[in-house]
């Protein structure tokens, strides 16, 4: 079999997401400053003089220089620097503020992926995510060395998996909510009509607007009259108090029931508002 690069086809490489909103020497010394402010050691004097420090870093990073070895010695003693100065420095108001506004980017950013997009509850992600965040940073340690790398651990990719770990948290719990939902509304269903055990069926179809099919964002509660005593009026005005209690209801009615033409015209004003009815397959 011939494959893209045997015919000269260029194959495509996965681009990262990238940004330009912070760089992960800030945000390493940033982490630093709000430790050393939690645990009350430190001055607020160096607060301003890293800020430039880091500033200047970033020029000399985006700067192309004829000796790029000059460049990165540069760059690697600036950056010993910073962090000398950080481990010395609580944070200050504005720097505070200054990783509020990172924090809020990289978690518009990450939801930015498709396996999150569609979801509309975007409050319940800022707020968990940078709860989670001030609850976790602590545990940043930027001494120490990753056994995969041997490099010092990342800041970014720390505080991008506590952002990521708590998307999932959220989505995870409104599934059990929904859940929860379901099970209560059937457990009311079985109440409306304690009488009709047997002869009512209760389900759900989740109908959501979600290419990628998430969470549903409306639900039909789906009756099923596997039983008539009556006529199929006298069924619906049965689960009247039911049907006031759920947003939608679709009503299954037997296969070989049949609706005469004088109860169809009664049925014309039932079914104006969120009820409609069907005749079974099986």
């Amino acid at each position: 079999m011939e494959h893209a690069d045997d015919l000269g086809i260029a194959t495509a490489k996965p681009k990262k997401q990238k940004h330009n909103y912070t760089s992960e020497l800030e945000l390493k010394s940033l982490l630093i400053r709000i430790k050393n402010k939690r645990e009350d050691i430190g001055t607020l004097d160096w607060n301003s003089r890293i800020n430039k420090y880091i500033i200047w870093h970033t020029k000399i990073n985006n700067k192309k220089y004829d000796s790029p070895t000059k460049r990165n010695l540069l760059k690697a003693k600036l950056k010993e620097k910073i962090v000398k100065l950080s481990e010395e420095t609580r944070i200050d108001g504005p720097s505070y503020e200054r990783f509020g506004a990172i924090i809020l980017l990289m978690i518009k950013n990450i939801l930015k992926k498709p396996q999150f997009s569609g979801y509309t509850y975007k409050d319940d992600f800022y707020s968990d995510a940078v709860y989670k965040i001030l609850k976790y940073l602590h545990n940043f340690n930027h001494k120490m060395i990753s056994e995969r790398t041997g490099a010092a651990v990342n800041a970014f990719a720390y505080i991008s998996q506590i952002i990521h770990n708590s998307i999932l948290f959220i989505i995870n719990s409104k599934k059990k909510d929904l859940e929860n939902l379901r099970k209560q509304m059937e457990a009311e269903a079985h109440l409306a009509f304690p009488n009709q055990q047997g002869n009512y069926g209760v389900a759900w179809e989740d109908r959501s607007i979600d290419k990628d099919e998430h969470l549903p964002t409306e639900i039909t509660e789906t009756v099923y009259l596997h039983e008539m005593e009556g006529t199929l009026i006298e069924e619906l005005h049965k689960l009247e108090s039911h049907i006031e209690r759920c947003k939608r209801m679709d009503v299954y009615y037997p296969k070989d029931y049949r609706i005469s033409f004088d109860e169809y015209n009664e049925l014309k004003d039932l079914l104006k508002g969120k009820v409609s009815v069907m005749r079974s397959k099986e």
